[in-house]
């Protein structure tokens, strides 16, 4: 009896693997994991400099400390950065591409905002 309970599992468990590994579109994977492994790179303790090579600024509220950012190759792939600068600066409103990164959070998928 066990062994046929187990059985009736395996198959079950296999023929549900086979039709979801079907319904997997293969390039969307691999595109969307090319992404991941470049915004994975970005670390706290990196500058804007280095964010900005992978991501670029979206509209919407932003100031120099905190900021939306999206993949530059897909806008609705984004991370909220915090920064912290690493002079005071002059003037509190211009970003300088050595500020410090503090906080990245993970990325997410949103629509993009427009100014």
């Amino acid at each position: 009896m066990k062994i046929k309970s187990m059985l009736l599992f395996l198959t079950t468990v296999l023929v549900f693997t086979s039709v979801w590994a079907n319904e997997i579109d293969q390039d969307l994977t691999r595109k969307i994991d090319i992404a991941l492994k470049e915004i994975s790179i970005i670390r706290p303790g990196m500058n804007r400099g280095d964010l900005e090579k992978i991501l670029t600024t979206e509209g919407g509220l932003s100031n120099r400390f905190q900021r939306t950012f999206v993949y530059k190759k897909c806008p609705y792939i984004k991370v909220d950065v915090e920064f912290e600068w690493v002079q005071k600066p002059e003037n509190l409103l211009i970003e300088d591409r050595k500020d410090s990164i503090h906080k990245i959070s993970k990325p997410y998928l949103q629509y993009s905002i427009t100014d």
